[in-house]
């Protein structure tokens, strides 16, 4: 946007008053206008006026000299104004002190910092009301395969399109945050100089914003990436900023302060849920690794074992990737228990990746029906070793299900 900036003073304080206020409504009322041969023409004008006007020393101006147009400039931080010199400046009498004199003036650079950082703040709402108003639709086939469908019913259908929206939520809402994170930081380095009166507090909300949206924006990409260090970053980050009760507080009569306060809580809650599940996990992969190869082996030795057992291992080796054909016969999980180097048992619950169950819901659903009649103690009064495996299993489901 094309900018020029042409303001006049008196050596009247009254009369700077006045034009300040003036100045204010004219930035407001011809920011958006790009008709630059219209505003060269009234300044043209005013030139011609100035020439005509008595001036009390009896010294002409020099036009020239303080008569100066600003080059059109490619930025789009300021304003372009279409001057109504009638509205701008008032008549000057043959009697009054001064002359009118052009210059820049940093009261004008301030009110343009002012109107630039509240649309922008302006734009930013809009977006983030546009975002939440958009209703996700998802056609769950397009994003898990069919066979990890069948079985389920209408309930649980509903849920795994409910996980698959709310997924689909947050990529979407990450990169509009994205977007509104340049923004936010494109205008504050136009502005970063104006740390004073008005214009310096709404820098200050601005850059407020700007960490709202970006612990959001980082928050909902670890989320999408199970990135449980940088998820622990994101949780320390929020609240040792102490940015929900600053927005809250501060900018009570800001709507889109007081919402970004609800969305950072909200990540805070969901980071802190995740870093928990991740606990849990951390604390099962700790008693895995305490697994002597001679309890594997203790399990491998039956023949026949008990129901409760074999069910346990049947479900642990569908959460490691195996099809549910092939674990159905107790001799082939007796091999699977046999297996040395990266494909043992413990090697694989040790580097099992999460991800690795995406979009397997019957398998996670087939694997839950298994353990589900089971209780921690019964299997511990059975096999000290099915216990920890059992454990193992219910972390893991139950992460499934909160991170998908």
């Amino acid at each position: 946007m094309t900018f020029m900036h042409v303001v006049y003073t008196y050596q009247s304080r009254n009369q700077r008053y006045l034009l300040r206020k003036k100045i204010n409504n004219l930035i407001e009322k011809y920011k958006y206008n790009k008709d630059v041969q219209k505003l060269k023409h009234e300044v043209e004008e005013l030139r011609k006026l100035r020439t005509t006007q008595k001036l009390t020393d009896g010294i002409q101006p020099d036009l020239n000299q303080n008569q100066k147009e600003k080059p059109e400039s490619s930025s789009e931080t300021f304003v372009t104004a279409e001057m109504d010199v009638e509205a701008v400046v008032p008549h000057i009498g043959e009697h009054e002190s001064a002359p009118l004199v052009a210059l820049e003036s940093a009261e004008l650079v301030a009110a343009d910092v002012e109107i630039v950082l509240n649309s922008v703040l302006d734009n930013i709402e809009k977006e983030m009301i546009n975002m939440c108003e958009v209703e996700i639709q998802v056609d769950v086939t397009d994003f898990v395969q069919n066979d990890e469908l069948d079985g389920l019913d209408e309930d649980e259908m509903n849920l795994v399109e409910a996980q698959i929206k709310q997924e689909e939520e947050d990529r979407k809402h990450e990169e509009e945050y994205a977007k509104m994170e340049i923004v936010l930081q494109n205008n504050l380095m136009r502005t970063k100089d104006y740390a004073e009166d008005e214009a310096g507090r709404l820098v200050e909300k601005v850059n407020g914003i700007l960490a709202g949206v970006s612990n959001l924006k980082k928050g909902l990409c670890a989320i999408r990436q199970k990135d449980i260090d940088e998820i622990r970053i994101i949780a320390e980050e929020i609240d040792n900023s102490d940015w929900i009760r600053i927005l809250r507080e501060r900018y009570t009569d800001s709507s889109i302060a007081q919402r970004l306060a609800n969305d950072l809580e909200k990540m805070r809650s969901r980071c802190n849920l995740l870093i928990e599940k991740f606990a849990d996990m951390l604390r099962m992969k700790a008693k895995i690794e305490e697994l002597k190869q001679a309890t594997i082996a203790e399990i491998r030795s039956y023949s026949d074992p008990p129901e409760s057992v074999g069910e346990v291992m049947k479900a642990t080796f569908l959460l490691l990737g195996e099809s549910f054909a092939d674990i159905q016969k107790w001799a082939k999980i007796r091999v699977l228990l046999g297996k040395m180097g990266k494909r043992a048992v413990k090697h694989r619950i040790l580097n099992f990746d999460m991800t690795s169950l995406k979009g397997k819901y019957v398998t996670v659903k087939r694997a839950k029906i298994l353990c589900r009649d089971q209780t921690l103690a019964e299997i511990e009064s059975v096999s000290v070793g099915a216990a920890v495996f059992f454990s193992w299993c219910m972390v893991t489901i139950d992460a499934f299900e909160m991170l998908t």
